[in-house]
C-alpha cells in the first residue's frame, strides 16, 4: 500500500504473502530458494507456524520469522504472514519497483490493491473481531482512484471462500452486505494506527464515512 497511501501509510513491519500452496509446501521451497544465498547476506528461518483455519479466522495461515545475517552476523528480523488459498490463479497481480536502494531495476510482483481493499472491506464488516487498522485502511483507500468493477470481483472471490469455511464450522453464510454494523467488535488500539496514518477523526467519524461509500459504491 506504500504506492498509494503515501502520507496515510502506516508503519508495517512485516511481509504480508498469498499463495496457492499449502503451508508445508511453502515452507520448503522457502527454505531451498534461502539455502541457495551464499553472499555476506544470508537468510535462516528463526520460526515457522502453520494455523488451520478456524471459526475465529476463515484462512490457513503461515507465520514464518527470518533472520537476515551479514557476514555470519545477526542484522535484522523480517517477518512474513501469509495465506493459503483456493482461488490464488484468480488474483491478478502487477509489477510494482522496489526500493532505490537495491538500484534502479529492482522490480517485484504484488497484487492489485483492489485485491488488498476487498481483504480489509470484508475484515471490518464480517461478524469476526478485527483489528482498528483495517479500518483506517479502509478510509485512506476510499480517497483514492479505485477500479469498482475489479474491487467487486475480490469481494466475491473472498466471500465465496468464506463462505466455505462457514460452512464447515455449521457457521450461517454472509449476507455480503458491506456495511459496518453497530455490534461490530474491533480490537487492538484505534488511536495509534489513527494518528500514524495522519488522521485526527473519532471511531464514529471515519466508520460513518465508510459506510457511507460502501453504500453507494457497493
Amino acid at each position: 500500500m506504500q504506492y498509494y497511501l503515501n502520507d496515510h501509510l502506516r508503519p508495517t513491519y512485516d511481509l504480508d504473502f498469498i499463495t496457492s500452496l499449502d503451508s508445508n509446501s511453502f515452507y520448503k521451497l522457502l527454505k531451498e530458494e534461502l539455502d541457495k544465498c551464499k553472499s555476506d547476506l544470508s537468510f535462516v528461518i528463526k520460526e515457522y507456524q502453520s494455523i488451520d483455519a478456524s471459526k475465529d479466522y476463515f484462512y490457513n495461515t503461515i507465520h514464518i520469522v527470518i533472520n537476515v545475517m551479514y557476514k555470519g552476523n545477526f542484522y535484522h528480523e523480517l517477518i512474513m504472514d501469509g495465506i493459503s488459498v483456493s482461488f490464488y490463479k484468480d488474483i491478478d497481480t502487477c509489477c510494482y519497483m522496489g526500493p532505490k536502494l537495491f538500484g534502479n531495476n529492482l522490480e517485484f510482483i504484488g497484487v492489485k490493491i483492489e485485491y488488498v481493499m476487498a481483504e480489509k472491506i470484508i475484515a471490518i464488516t464480517n461478524e469476526l473481531v478485527r483489528p482498528y487498522k483495517h479500518l483506517i485502511d479502509v478510509y485512506s483507500l476510499i480517497k483514492k482512484d479505485i477500479d469498482l468493477d475489479l474491487l467487486k470481483k475480490y469481494l466475491k472471490l473472498i466471500s465465496e471462500s468464506d463462505n466455505l469455511a462457514r460452512a464447515r464450522f455449521n457457521l450461517d453464510k454472509s449476507d455480503d452486505q458491506y456495511l459496518i454494523k453497530d455490534n461490530k467488535k474491533f480490537n487492538g488500539g484505534y488511536i495509534l494506527p489513527c494518528l500514524q496514518a495522519g488522521y485526527n477523526l473519532c471511531f464514529e467519524e471515519i466508520k460513518e464515512e465508510v459506510n457511507e461509500w460502501l453504500k453507494n459504491n457497493l
